[in-house]
């Protein structure tokens, strides 16, 4: 099981102790919620290189849009779209492993080189009842979409209301290609644990409580130790 671990802090030198402690606790990667950093820090270039330099393992690079970014009050970029794109642009100009980018609002590619874009879609009030149809259309509508393996993902997260919610989630989970699925709430958290044994690329984990970047996320040592006892490597 891949786990990647939010780094939600504000600040650079929080930032660098939060990226050693999931490191130490076994990240596999490392999700870099720029939008969170940016309503304290002034993200320039240099910002942005000494965050990719801070991790030793793989990192998402994500500046989540603020119509996706959630509950909380610190997540979305609080700046416009160009600027979002020049930081992505540099990004990947760095080399960043992969660039998690909302569907909803696509921002123009060029000059990526090897890395891989996950192409997101959040619902925090709900589960819709065709997920199939909007993994469908998500991927229709995404031109450029790299294939095979060591290609591009989508990602869909959505907020269960109900058990049938979580079990849909897996059943697409099932059956999609390149595909990351998530339930958000009380009745998502098995959507987290077990997902990547019906084919999520990777889970989502909390470094700790309090550094959740969404709703009832799991902190990554109890979602190793439930794994482990569920046998899911």
């Amino acid at each position: 099981m891949k786990i990647a671990v939010p780094i939600t802090a504000i600040n650079l030198d929080q930032i660098r102790r939060d990226i050693d402690s999931a490191e130490k606790e076994g990240a596999d990667l490392i999700e870099l919620r720029v939008d969170y950093l940016s309503h304290e820090e002034e993200l320039r270039e240099r910002t942005i290189e000494r965050l990719l330099d801070f991790p030793s393992i793989p990192i998402i690079f994500t500046n989540r849009h603020k119509d996706e970014a959630g509950p909380d009050p610190r997540a979305g970029f609080p700046g416009t779209e160009s600027q979002r794109k020049y930081l992505l642009d540099f990004a990947f100009s760095k080399g960043v492993d992969y660039a998690d980018i909302e569907a909803s609002y696509p921002l123009e590619i060029k000059n990526r080189k090897n890395t891989r874009i996950i192409y997101s879609a959040h619902d925090f009030m709900k589960t819709p009842r065709n997920l199939e149809g909007l993994y469908r259309k998500i991927r229709k509508n995404i031109s450029g979409f790299r294939e095979g393996e060591g290609g591009d993902l989508i990602k869909i997260a959505t907020m269960a209301k109900s058990r049938e919610d979580a079990i849909r989630m897996l059943d697409l989970t099932r059956v999609a290609q390149s595909f990351i699925g998530v339930c958000m709430g009380e009745y998502g958290k098995p959507t987290r644990a077990i997902g990547p044994y019906f084919g999520s690329y990777l889970a989502y984990a909390s470094l700790e409580a309090g550094k959740e970047s969404a709703p009832n996320q799991l902190r990554i040592r109890d979602l190793r130790e439930l794994s482990s006892r569920l046998g899911i490597d």
